[in-house]
């Protein structure tokens, strides 16, 4: 949750520049993705920690591909770790705890 909390800013920049179909293309692919990957890590024998491990990683890629989108639709984003305030992560990652 602290990591896709603040990568969902991708995916509303795509919405709010009605990019609807770049990032329900990107939600499809994440979720059968998803879906591929837990199939092959129970079907080889995998425990819960490989499961988790495995689709969050599928996530973090789903969150590439709406930081992808984001930029296509709206060239001129900026989005740089300077303007974030460690005050603010602090409250926002601690809803994650």
């Amino acid at each position: 949750m602290a990591i896709g909390f603040p990568l969902t800013v991708f995916g509303a920049v795509t919405n709010a520049r009605q990019g609807f179909v770049p990032n329900n293309l990107v939600a499809s692919a994440t979720a059968i993705a998803s879906a591929v990957c837990t199939c092959v890590v129970l079907a080889g024998g995998g425990g819960l920690l490989t499961l988790v491990t495995a689709t969050t990683a599928v996530n973090i890629h789903g969150y590439g591909g709406y930081a992808w989108t984001a930029y296509r639709v709206m060239p001129q984003l900026r989005i740089r770790p300077s303007y974030f305030s460690a005050s603010r992560w602090r409250e926002v990652t601690s809803f994650s705890l």
